[in-house]
């Protein structure tokens, strides 16, 4: 049986005549209705008020059909599974795929700078400081690039900051490719990539929600997380065996390719431009943002419990290429699958809240997550803590 919703997703021609059918079918039982309760003394004062209720209301809903055919004016008919059902929308599915294919090319480059840091100075601390100066631009300028993102045009922004990382990747292909690179160019890249990814990540996060339905807004969050969680296995694993067969300069390389497929799909994309709004300054939004996250304590918590996780947890990340190579003795193969299977159960986890929709208690589902990962870490050290005894004995 079909429904108004239904008939405003079917588009064209077809979708207005079925709303206007549909609401004068409803004003006819709203007539009905309100004849029953006619009364001689009021009831032509009673007719006269529901005619012209019924046609305004007509009106309104005709106007919301074509306006929503027009904001989404490539919606499929058929219906695609609960899972994906957000890739139904043309603009978010270019997008989509165009940030899908750039994520294995960065993860590809994550593969290979780590490599290469090792190789130039067989030593942790090092990775340890082109991670911190990869990630502490985010620390800094992540909130500097909401508030810019809120007054700019996003799509702009995300082509200046995509540009900006593919010239960085190409830099360090060239650089490896005539070994002429130190740990301390490697250290300056990586900053510059972070403070350029801090920028990015604000207006990649807004505009997803201008290129689908409200319906569908949960489950394009899903599988943006999906899409992420995919290119940290399938990147990973291929940047392995191009450094086998190309070297870390071949990744570097791939890496700024791929970036040309979200250049391509921010230039494709349609959607409804946001109305000019007046902002206060750059300082009073933080402020204000700073007073919205302290009057919402479950905000709050979820702020802390994201900064436990990416200052104690997610970093295990950056000394994977160390135990590859000191402990298990592998080579970048090894390390490639290493990497990937560490991306494999956020990509189930992704694929579960896609599938379900919106979960029950997900306050005590984040906690419990959280716990499993930090005792995962705390496994992985005890493990590497094991090995190292036993090679003392032997």
């Amino acid at each position: 049986m079909w429904s108004f919703e239904d008939s405003c997703k079917s588009g064209g021609s077809g979708q207005t005549r079925f709303a206007k059918s549909a609401v004068r079918a409803s004003a006819r039982r709203d007539g009905q209705n309100n004849a029953t309760a006619y009364t001689k003394a009021e009831g032509t004062d009673f007719l006269s008020a529901d005619r012209k209720v019924s046609e305004e209301s007509q009106s309104l809903a005709v106007e919301e059909a074509a306006a929503a055919t027009a904001a989404f004016p490539g919606e499929r008919e058929e219906r695609l599974p609960q899972v994906v059902r957000a890739l139904r929308n043309p603009n978010f599915r270019l997008f989509w795929s165009g940030n899908f294919l750039s994520n294995i090319g960065t993860w590809m480059q994550n593969v290979a700078q780590g490599w290469l840091v090792l190789t130039l100075t067989n030593s942790a601390f090092w990775l340890g400081v082109v991670g911190f100066a990869g990630s502490i631009p985010f620390l800094i300028f992540t909130l500097f690039g909401g508030v810019v993102a809120d007054r700019v045009n996003k799509r702009k922004l995300l082509i200046v900051t995509q540009s900006v990382m593919m010239v960085l990747a190409f830099a360090m292909a060239a650089l490896s490719y005539f070994k002429i690179i130190t740990v301390w160019e490697v250290v300056v890249l990586a900053f510059l990539n972070g403070m350029a990814m801090a920028m990015n990540a604000p207006s990649y996060q807004a505009l997803v929600p201008r290129l689908v339905p409200r319906e569908d807004l949960t489950n394009a969050i899903a599988l943006n997380s999906a899409q992420f969680n995919m290119s940290r296995i399938l990147g990973p694993t291929l940047g392995g065996y191009a450094m086998a067969l190309v070297g870390v300069a071949g990744n570097f390389f791939l890496n700024g390719i791929s970036f040309l497929a979200v250049l391509w799909a921010l230039t494709r994309i349609k959607y409804p431009e946001q109305q000019p709004s007046h902002y206060p300054g750059l300082l009073n939004s933080l402020r204000q943002g700073f007073t919205y996250l302290h009057g919402k304590k479950q905000m709050l918590v979820l702020v802390w419990m994201t900064a436990v996780a990416s200052f104690l947890g997610i970093p295990f990340i950056t000394f994977i290429p160390y135990f590859v190579r000191v402990q298990l003795h592998s080579g970048e193969t090894g390390l490639g699958w290493l990497l990937a299977a560490s991306g494999l159960g956020a990509v189930l986890g992704a694929v579960t809240v896609a599938a379900r929709g919106t979960l029950r208690h997900r306050g005590t589902v984040v906690t419990i997550g959280g716990l499993v990962f930090f005792s995962a870490i705390i496994s992985f050290r005890s493990e590497e803590h094991t090995s190292e005894l036993q090679s003392l004995r032997h």
